[in-house]
């Protein structure tokens, strides 16, 4: 689909390298962006107190995973 290169690795023939080309990296972003956006949508409602707690809960999953 165009998204990554896979090349070998001209010291190793067993290993393959994957590069993600220029229109990954534009899906990945818009990835990122729609995520942001959907983030703010959902948090808006919430002080910034409670975003705080909210952020401080997510780092604790994040940490025990």
């Amino acid at each position: 689909m165009g998204f990554i290169i896979r090349k070998n690795d001209p010291k190793d023939a067993r290993l393959k390298w994957l590069e993600i080309t220029p229109k990954g990296r534009q899906v990945l972003k818009s990835i990122s962006e729609e995520k942001e956006l959907n983030m703010k949508k959902y948090l808006k409602k919430y002080s910034d107190d409670e975003k705080s707690d909210i952020l401080s809960v997510m780092k604790g999953i994040l940490k025990s995973g």
